[in-house]
């Protein structure tokens, strides 16, 4: 069996924790900028379709004002408070 003396011990502790260190240096901050930039994407996309399902929402709505020949409720004096002179 070969053992390791105590200063070969030490030295492959310190080497070890050495190594630990400058991969941590490096490893750290890519995982952080690809975290952010995959949250990033995940949001982008969810806003982009919450945005077609608005666009779509607004469309029925105008088409079916249209449809029924109605004034759309943002045009209603009443309901947005503003008074013509």
């Amino acid at each position: 069996m070969n053992q390791m003396t105590n200063q070969e011990t030490d030295t492959a502790l310190i080497l070890e924790g050495e190594l630990k260190r400058r991969v941590k240096e490096v490893v750290e901050p890519l995982v952080a900028d690809m975290a952010r930039r995959i949250i990033r994407e995940e949001l982008n996309k969810y806003k982009s379709e919450m945005m077609l399902e608005v666009a779509i929402s607004v469309g029925r709505m105008l088409r079916l004002v249209d449809q029924e020949d109605r004034k759309p409720l943002w045009e209603n004096d009443a309901i947005s408070g503003i008074t013509k002179d």
